[in-house]
């Protein structure tokens, strides 16, 4: 068991699939280089030992070599390793082109900060998105802040369990009448209505709400509406994960600020592990900011919250130069990926269904 685990990691952690080469063998076995003769029965006689320890490690590339875990079992009646792979699926169906489309469509409204005509006209856009996606059932619009909500129903009537994803969609900038706030928060959006079609293509055991904010700008209205509507109906929530702010990386860096309240903390360790497993590549860092946004009524109200934030706002941060230029959209794909792999774990997801939800035309 030690030389295979040994080996399993150190390929791992150097960056190879399992499948690694000769000389990353010989080098963890610590045998002579590849290049050099090595008498084949003992060698033959130290892999014929190590073989059987194999079977104890999971060996998808896609999980990052991680040893199965009974709860993985659990969760998805499944064994860890096919409940992880079609995580991973799940989690590479994430399209660029999608985030971008949102994003640019969002952007010609001009404005949407409230009080622009481009607030309403978004908020409709975006209700008639959600409406295109088999399997949603979209809520009616209500004034006055007109938050867009869509559920994905879970399959057991009984749960108790409810998991929110969540960005605003109004943007701010003086004058208000240009502010086409690109990546704050059309890029949170567009994360957001991205999750909604990829989820919506599988049945978990627990029902997802896809939130689309209002107000966000002016007093986090919209949130703190439903928050407290939440609250007067006695409802709970498992996990409300936020997008604000989430799609700048000129640098290519990939560093995500993970801010998490205490009662997420098994969410936020989820995070982490997903992160590697699923091969995402963020470097992670933690509470680096301390913004308050849509995650804050929830937090107010002690549900488990997750805030994932860029390393800084940039220089166009609530300007006209907001603009779609400055989305970095590889780095809000896995923002979207990371997101896409704790909801679907931690819903339960059941089975797929006969959905095709399709990719924007």
């Amino acid at each position: 068991m030690g030389v295979a685990f040994a080996f399993h990691w150190q390929a791992v952690w150097d960056g190879h699939s399992p499948d690694v080469p000769l000389a990353t063998i010989s080098q963890c076995l610590n045998l002579p280089p590849a290049s050099t003769v090595i008498p084949m029965k003992p060698l033959l006689l130290v892999l014929v030992l190590a073989l059987p320890s194999f079977g104890e490690i999971e060996t998808d590339a896609n999980q990052g070599g991680r040893p199965a875990k009974s709860e993985d079992v659990a969760r998805t009646g499944k064994d860890g390793e096919t409940a992880a792979g079609e995580i991973s699926a799940i989690v590479r169906a994430v399209l660029e082109k999608e985030l971008r489309g949102t994003v640019r469509d969002l952007v010609a409204f001009k404005s949407r900060s409230v009080g622009q005509p481009g607030n309403g006209q978004a908020a409709a856009y975006l209700h008639e998105r959600l409406k295109r996606i088999p399997g949603l059932q979209v809520a009616p619009l209500v004034e006055p802040w007109k938050n867009v909500i869509a559920t994905l129903p879970g399959t057991d009537a009984t749960s108790r369990e409810l998991f929110i994803v969540g960005a605003h969609y109004d943007s701010m900038a003086v004058p208000p009448e240009l502010a086409p706030g690109a990546m704050d928060d059309a890029a949170g959006i567009a994360i957001v209505l991205e999750m909604a079609r990829i989820l919506s293509q599988s049945r978990f055991k627990h029902p997802i709400l896809f939130a689309c904010w209002n107000g966000e700008e002016v007093g986090l209205k919209g949130s703190r509406e439903f928050v407290q509507q939440l609250l007067k109906d006695g409802r709970r929530v498992s996990l409300y994960l936020n997008y604000d702010s989430t799609a700048f990386d000129p640098q290519h860096r990939l560093v995500l600020d993970v801010i998490a309240n205490p009662p997420a903390a098994a969410a936020r360790k989820l995070l982490f592990e997903n992160n590697l497993r699923h091969g995402i590549g963020f470097t992670l860092v933690e509470d680096r900011h301390a913004c308050h946004g849509d995650h804050t009524p929830f937090q107010e109200a002690g549900f488990p919250v997750i805030n994932t934030h860029q390393e800084d706002h940039g220089a166009h941060y609530h300007t006209a130069n907001d603009t779609l230029e400055r989305v970095s959209f590889p780095y809000a794909a896995s923002n979207g990926q990371l997101g896409l792999s704790i909801i679907a774990t931690l819903a339960d997801r059941v089975v797929a269904t006969q959905n095709s939800s399709q990719p924007t035309p």
